[in-house]
């Protein structure tokens, strides 16, 4: 089946509109994100920040929310907000009871080591995320130093 060359020109068309509203709406997306980020953190409450960390979901979930987004340690929390879809995940340091380096998690893993971090619900419950940061030795280094 071949397109016209009308038919093949409104398809380019389509597309470029969808990218343009795409690539609007993500750009629209980081703003908010760093909006967010700038209100709740003032400056120098920010001890390691990693801007595209890629989390691997959540050990309690059955649907999964994975993706990337920015991992932010404080003295009092360790945060996420994942991208897409919006959701925000802020874990009080004093409710983890362990991190570690892993290749896996969740049956799902990467060919580099993600940091697993352990902790206690609010409601009381042990439950686990993981995430894939660059510089995985500092971000153990630095957890560790907070939880004891």
């Amino acid at each position: 089946m071949t397109l016209s060359p009308l038919a093949l020109t409104a398809l380019i068309a389509v597309v470029v509109v969808a990218l343009f509203f795409f690539f609007k709406r993500l750009k629209a997306n980081q703003d908010e994100i760093k909006a967010l980020i700038n209100e709740r953190f003032p400056e120098g409450d920010i001890l390691l920040q990693n801007p595209l960390a890629y989390c691997m979901g959540q050990k309690s979930k059955i649907v999964q929310k994975l993706g990337n987004g920015p991992l932010i340690l404080t003295e009092k929390e360790l945060f996420f907000a994942l991208r897409f879809p919006r959701v925000i995940i802020s874990i009080p340091l004093s409710s983890i009871t362990g991190v570690q380096q892993t290749k896996r998690f969740k049956a799902k893993g990467l060919l580099k080591m993600l940091i697993r971090v352990d902790f206690t619900t609010e409601d009381g419950q042990e439950d686990a995320m993981a995430w894939y940061v660059k510089d995985t030795d500092s971000w153990m280094r630095a957890l560790e130093k907070r939880i004891g």
